[in-house]
């Protein structure tokens, strides 16, 4: 496997990701890549009320019951992983952001599981060629 050297912005990237799972007990977290402007990672949901398991790829204040960083989905695991990494890098480069949303997909069974991982693997190498 080849490995991104990572930017400081990088590496607070790629250690926010692994602290994912810490933050959220309900999340394991899969295949990954930090690129130098974006990211791939397969983040699979423990939902003990489903039959299934919803596993996603992910490539980027209110109160009380509205606060959406109460609910156990995708968009409140990536909005705080956002915030965290944000809040890290701004402290040396202030012109930091991320894309206003994120692109995610469903990943149904364990044939589009094994090929989304090679993609997250290649992309990392076809990256290192250009």
């Amino acid at each position: 496997m080849i490995y991104m050297q990572l930017s400081k912005s990088g590496q607070i990237a790629q250690k926010t990701l692994l602290a994912i799972p810490v933050h959220f007990s309900f999340v394991n977290l899969d295949e990954f890549v930090i690129m130098p402007n974006h990211l791939h990672a397969i983040i699979i949901l423990e939902r003990p009320d489903t039959d299934h398991l919803p596993i996603y790829r992910v490539s980027g204040g209110t109160t009380k019951s509205k606060n959406p960083m109460l609910y156990k989905n995708l968009s409140t695991i990536v909005r705080w992983y956002k915030g965290r990494v944000t809040f890290e890098v701004h402290k040396f480069d202030r012109q930091f952001a991320w894309q206003a949303r994120f692109y995610e997909q469903i990943i149904r069974n364990e044939k589009r599981l094994q090929l989304t991982r090679e993609y997250i693997v290649s992309n990392s190498q076809n990256w290192q060629k250009s």
